[in-house]
């Protein structure tokens, strides 16, 4: 076959074959205009607002995703340090009681209802917002921090939180070089997601154990996710994680707990997390302060 008709063959194959290499492309990477929903593992294309992609999305059902909140945790002592039958323990190192104890109770019943306003006003979820949110993640948070039961005692903690649909499950554990430790767990019942608020109802227990005592509780906790910056799912913009929780023991003895968390995004499944806590314990107000990496699987 002379050399010029084999070239001709050779540029026609290569000419039908490049819409079947870019649509194969296209299916493993996802198509113009789409992202990944989800973790690393678990993701899902889905087209975006405003991409080439296009068209609109079905949803087989909706709910928001937990927000985060670091660990911390309960076990038994005598005192009742915001209500409860016990008398008021002593005051724990780098916390206040009384006041600073009332000003976090009237701190955690407003954080408690704000997304329940800001739910009311809000916009509803966009068609990819919804999408995302049902997809199933799995989201690891490793952090440091240091906490104020012992003088600022140093800390190292691992977060692990999973999600799909209206349901949820949440655990963490962190301990210190002086052999406190702090370990969580929860289920949630996630709330459909509005476009720039997510949260959900969680139930679950702590376990608290620090040179200053030891306290269990049954946990009722609020996690919620705030991205008042989101003009797309992939574009969440720095978004601010709150968590509110009320704890209570078989007798009597019950405290509170706030986490709050600034997530700035690093790309779709990392994001670096500061934060900073306060609880009730043994009669005084305790806290802490944490710097964390997150990564969705």
């Amino acid at each position: 076959m002379p050399t010029p008709r084999v070239a001709s063959i050779l540029l026609l194959t290569t000419a039908l074959a490049a819409p079947a290499r870019a649509q194969g492309y296209g299916q493993a990477y996802g198509p113009p205009g789409s992202g990944p929903c989800g973790g690393f593992v678990t993701h899902l294309w889905v087209p975006q607002p405003g991409g080439y992609g296009g068209g609109s999305i079905t949803i087989g059902g909706g709910s928001t995703s937990g927000g985060g909140g670091n660990s911390g945790g309960g076990g038994s002592h005598s005192a009742t340090p915001v209500g409860g039958d016990g008398s008021s323990g002593g005051s724990s190192g780098g916390g206040g009681g009384g006041d600073g104890a009332a000003l976090l109770v009237l701190l955690v019943v407003a954080a408690a209802a704000l997304p329940v306003v800001l739910y009311a006003v809000d916009e509803d979820a966009r068609p990819d917002v919804m999408q995302c949110w049902a997809t199933p993640e799995e989201r690891l948070s490793f952090y440091g921090g240091t906490a104020s039961e012992a003088g600022l005692a140093p800390f190292l903690a691992a977060r692990g939180l999973l999600h799909w649909y209206m349901v949820g499950i949440e655990g963490g554990v962190e301990g210190t070089p002086l052999g406190s430790f702090d370990i969580h767990g929860s289920f949630l019942a996630r709330i459909p997601p509005k476009q720039h608020v997510e949260f959900a109802l969680g139930f679950g227990g702590r376990r608290l154990y620090t040179r200053l005592g030891a306290q269990s509780w049954f946990e009722v906790s609020l996690p919620q996710r705030y991205a008042p910056f989101r003009s797309s799912a992939l574009e969440p913009g720095v978004s601010f994680d709150l968590r509110p929780a009320f704890l209570f023991d078989p007798h009597g003895v019950w405290d509170v707990r706030l986490d709050a968390a600034i997530i700035f995004p690093l790309g779709p499944w990392v994001s670096i997390d500061v934060g900073a806590r306060a609880y009730t314990f043994q009669g005084g107000v305790q806290g802490g302060a944490l710097l964390g990496l997150q990564v969705s699987l």
